[in-house]
């Protein structure tokens, strides 16, 4: 019987506010809460569509230069992503290079140079249309469906990019339409090499590296910025030292980096890190077998000859180059930039300009000070006009206190309502406008997204808005002084 007493109080209380001015009420507020939500979500889907343009997860890493002002401007050289592809807990590296670029002429795009064989072992690309170009194919290209969409892009279009900082254009044809469901479908892919050179960039660099781990734990130890020491101590099969001869240092393509000559079976080299292959020549004849050396530190190793060949095995020549491994062999000249390694690369780079979630936050609250006020303004009007009503309810047995968590649980319950209502309004007017004008941010499509921590901090303080405007309202506090007016 108390519930049901209780729930006719309840009753009795709503029915002082006119239908008209609670429908008006819920209008206002629905509208205002619209407003909140919708610049919230417009704020959190720039800052994660910007943020999010460098592919990272729990076990994807991007390697950039800590010198750079953003990670996509850097310079590394190339042959870091071989030496970090030593690591066993690495599955897969990718070079890439990023430059912007004018699509003919006019909309500003990103266009990303892989190797497309270390990109397909990094990232999850389906080429939905047509085919993928090789790396030597330097005039070909796959365009993101998303960007395809867009600019309504097919197979076989010839596209111009023009960068317009290196003072540099080339014309592609669009081979393949790609899929990531990453930033990466908003971006025009091609070979490694067109993408230096519209930046202007060496073939011994690149902008950033992407790492693929098998796990959550990549650190970047052991690796120089400067040539190593190799001390080699040559010996035959029975540990007896070789008195003299010529070693001859290779890369793993069997391209000749440098002949030295050795005497007493000991010499010294000084190698920047990477992958090398080593021959001893004696007297005309060259070891049967090659040492293979994966250089990440200063060492010492053992070169156990076990017979000799009369005939070269060495040609002097080799294969044209098939990956960016192969191009970045000439490292007498490659310096290194401070490379950091990250999973939140880019906001990481937003925090040192300043430009941090807190900070975001702290703009969306102060954007949201006129709607609330609004908030407030129309919980102060319904409840003004209702205050002859309110006395009244207390000349009929209720109490002060009764009336009071009444109204607070009723208008607690609308700004609830309305809140879950605009939520699901302002999520489907964002995707129309998504679909309508196909917005891009940074030359990637803004994707919505949204925290749905946020969107509750966000319907909690609407609610606070209204409860303290009701409690702090003359009407309200002063309701026991009221007297009734004709």
């Amino acid at each position: 019987m108390s519930i049901l007493k209780t729930l006719r109080k309840a009753y009795v209380v709503i029915k002082v506010f006119r239908g008209k001015h609670i429908v008006l009420y819920s209008l206002t507020l629905l509208a205002l809460t619209s407003i909140t939500l919708f610049s919230s979500i417009t704020i959190e889907s720039a800052f994660k569509t910007i943020s999010s343009i460098l592919v990272e997860s729990s076990n994807i890493y991007v390697i950039y230069s800590g010198e750079a002002k953003l990670p996509i401007t850097g310079f590394l050289p190339a042959y870091l992503a071989e030496i970090i592809s030593t690591n066993s807990n690495v599955v897969s590296v990718s070079p890439e290079v990023t430059v912007l670029c004018r699509l003919n002429g006019s909309e500003i795009v990103m266009v990303r140079g892989i190797d497309p064989k270390h990109f397909t072992k990094t990232f999850n690309l389906k080429i939905i249309k047509g085919s993928l170009f090789n790396f030597t194919e330097i005039f070909a290209s796959t365009v993101g469906v998303d960007l395809a969409k867009k600019m309504n892009i097919t197979i076989g279009s010839k596209i111009v990019l023009i960068s317009d900082l290196w003072s540099r254009y080339v014309t592609v044809t669009v081979k393949g339409i790609h899929k990531t469901n990453t930033p990466i479908d908003s971006e025009i892919l091609v070979p490694l090499i067109t993408a230096q050179y519209l930046r202007s960039m060496d073939v011994n660099y690149v902008s950033i590296i992407h790492v693929k781990t098998l796990n959550e734990t990549m650190r970047l130890h052991r690796l120089s910025s400067r040539m190593l020491k190799v001390n080699i101590s040559i010996k035959w099969s029975n540990g007896s030292l070789i008195s003299s001869g010529v070693l001859w240092v290779l890369d793993e393509y069997e391209k000749v980096i440098t002949k030295k000559e050795f005497s007493h079976g000991n010499l010294i080299l000084e190698l920047y890190p990477g992958s090398y292959i080593f021959y001893v020549e004696v007297n005309g004849k060259f070891s049967s077998k090659p040492l293979k050396l994966i250089l990440k530190e200063n060492t010492a190793v053992d070169f156990n000859v076990v017979k000799l060949i009369g005939e070269k095995p060495i040609t002097e020549k080799h294969r044209p180059p098939e990956t960016i491994f192969e191009v970045a062999k000439q490292v007498s000249h490659v310096e290194r930039e401070n490379p950091v390694i990250s999973s939140k690369a880019m906001e990481e780079t937003f925090e040192k300009y300043g430009l941090s979630k807190l900070l975001l936050l702290t703009i969306l609250l102060i954007s949201l000070l006129i709607p609330l006020i609004g908030v407030s303004s129309a919980t102060s009007m319904i409840i003004y006009g209702s205050r002859k009503n309110i006395y009244i309810l207390h000349a009929n047995g209720l109490s002060f206190l009764e009336i009071k968590v009444f109204i607070a649980l009723f208008f607690t319950a609308i700004t609830l309502m309305a809140s879950i209502i605009s939520y699901y309004m302002t999520l489907h007017v964002f995707n129309f406008v998504l679909e309508l004008f196909k917005p891009f941010i940074f030359a990637h499509k803004l994707e919505i997204t949204h925290e749905i921590s946020l969107i509750i901090v966000l319907t909690l303080t609407a609610i606070t808005v209204v409860l303290t405007t009701l409690f702090t309202h003359r009407s309200i506090v002063e309701v026991e002084d009221l007297s009734y007016e004709t």
